[in-house]
């Protein structure tokens, strides 16, 4: 039987309607409107199971309690902790007198805090620890701005499963979050220059490399890309469409900012390019 299901249907009318009475006899309650979905003590099993686990209550907003998961009693897998502990510590509801707002000195207590509106959702040791299982994956720290971790990515740690690493790794590069860790991040080799600065250098770093394979004289062809596992090449230029790229430079005015850059390198931004060829 799918029990929740059930009481489901029984709350929200219909089915079993007529034993009402005998349901709120057994101490169901109906008004559940502003009622948490998990009594209190669930969630408290459930941090201590995490904490029992991690060795902090430093729960990620994505974080969800597998169904399976031997560590945490039956009643809280697949929990959505992660979500739970995000509306206790953020969500206004919960200052207001909402869910768990009875408790809230029980789960400070425990260790969560209050008063984190500025504080970014992860603590940077996890962000770190994702960056580099991205790493070992893929040998950059280049993080595709909608890169999400997915859920059963079996090469990820499982608190950082689900983690919107694409959107934070632009929220550092744009803006001040995870700032005091800003030189560590350098140190581990993670580009924070803004991306459109980043792809200059790699079309400036493209170029040269072109012209030491085929010679200063030689015209980029529109339809080159740079080989994949090219020796001549370092990794992250690797499939590169670099004569469309510098066919727009070139006839469209593509990156104009960086023109100077550009012209360093040897393009001539004032030549028109010759059918099927860049420069």
């Amino acid at each position: 039987m799918k029990l929740g299901s059930a009481i489901d249907k029984v709350r929200n009318g219909g089915a079993y309607e007529a034993h009402r009475s005998r349901f709120e006899a057994l101490g169901l309650t109906f008004d559940r409107r502003n009622e948490p979905l998990y009594p209190f003590a669930l969630v408290r099993q459930a941090l201590e199971s995490f904490h029992g686990r991690y060795g902090h209550y430093e729960v990620p907003a994505t974080y969800v309690v597998a169904a399976d998961d031997a560590a945490y009693a039956v009643p809280v897998r697949g929990m959505k902790l992660g979500p739970i502990v995000s509306n206790i510590i953020h969500d206004s509801r919960v200052r207001n007198g909402g869910a768990y707002e009875a408790h809230r000195s029980r789960f400070e207590a425990l260790g969560l805090t209050f008063d984190r509106w500025n504080e970014p959702l992860y603590p940077f040791a996890l962000v770190r620890q994702a960056l580099e299982s991205f790493h070992g994956r893929y040998g950059h720290y280049e993080v595709p701005q909608t890169y999400v971790v997915a859920a059963d990515d079996a090469a990820y740690a499982v608190p950082v499963r689900g983690m919107k690493l694409g959107p934070i790794v632009s929220n550092i590069i744009h803006d001040s979050m995870y700032a005091e860790h800003r030189g560590e991040l350098e140190a581990m080799g993670v580009p924070l220059k803004p991306r459109k600065e980043l792809m200059v250098d790699r079309i400036c770093e493209a170029v040269r490399r072109y012209r030491r394979v085929y010679g200063e004289k030689k015209r980029i062809p529109r339809a080159y890309k740079v080989p994949e596992e090219s020796s001549s090449y370092p990794r992250e230029l690797w499939g590169l469409a670099l004569g469309q790229v510098v066919y727009g430079i070139c006839k469209s005015g593509y990156y104009a900012d960086y023109r100077d850059r550009f012209e360093a390198v040897g393009l001539d931004i004032e030549t028109k390019p010759l059918r099927g060829e860049a420069l």
